[in-house]
């Protein structure tokens, strides 16, 4: 299994046959090369992929490769916020989706003060800074 949006790299292993190969991935539009033997497969969702090769005496061979995606947490990482200088402000962190239960980590961790690795964190920025959340689901998928 791999994240959704993964890509996964499709590298089949030939055996026999003789060279050189006519080789055709199928669906086409989800791979980086439908013509190469090793290419890369996008996965915004499981899929299945269809490999064809035939040979210089045009014996056809079809094997096929199931990949299954597993979901992402949607995050939200609150409203943008304006606070004076030396001051201080809450951000309030969300994640749904994917599966819990979540690990959280607030970058640049600079002005954080305190934990990075709670949902609900209060920063002090010197200067105007942007914050990105990036929460991992106990899958292993990371959503920012």
């Amino acid at each position: 299994m791999i994240c959704e949006g993964d890509d996964v790299l499709l590298n089949p292993t030939l055996q026999g046959g003789r060279g050189p190969f006519d080789v055709q991935w199928e669906p086409a539009w989800r791979v980086d090369d439908p013509h190469a033997l090793s290419t890369r497969g996008r996965c915004d969702s499981s899929a299945t992929f269809i490999i064809r090769v035939t040979d210089l005496a045009g014996c056809e061979a079809v094997d096929s490769m199931i990949v299954r995606t597993v979901p992402r947490p949607t995050v939200d990482a609150g409203a943008d916020r304006r606070i004076c200088e030396g001051d201080s402000v809450i951000l309030r962190g969300s994640a749904q989706g994917g599966s819990g239960p979540y690990t959280w980590k607030w970058t640049p961790v600079e002005s954080v003060l305190g934990s990075t690795t709670d949902s609900i964190v209060t920063v002090a920025p010197d200067v105007s800074t942007r914050y990105v959340l990036t929460v991992r689901g106990a899958n292993g998928c990371a959503g920012r």
